[in-house]
């Protein structure tokens, strides 16, 4: 699995993600005592973009660790540094979203 994420991943400072372009979050880090959900402590935040290979598949990825839980403001940041603009970004449609992918 390891030789999977490493071959999609290439050399990530390389291109941009263009085309169909699927964007997430996740959290890093295993429990913890004291507040849960979005701001629980000892928590890494890690944004995730896949270049999507129609009719189904990827093809490469980029990944990027977050400073904060997941703003509109730093997914915007990690947007612009990977993914080519004009291209179709799909994501879950979590709030954070619409200001971030406006005018991309």
């Amino acid at each position: 699995m390891l030789h999977r994420y490493r071959s999609a991943m290439g050399l990530a400072g390389q291109e941009k993600l263009s085309g169909r372009v699927e964007v997430d979050e996740t959290v890093l880090g295993g429990p913890k005592p004291g507040k849960r959900g979005r701001g629980a402590a000892g928590k890494m935040w890690v944004a995730v973009a896949v270049e999507r290979k129609d009719p189904k598949g990827f093809w490469r990825v980029r990944l990027r660790v977050l400073p904060d839980t997941g703003s509109a403001k730093s997914i915007r940041a990690f947007l612009i540094e990977c993914v080519e603009p004009g291209s179709e970004i799909v994501t879950d449609g979590a709030n954070h979203y619409t200001g971030a992918t406006k005018d991309l």
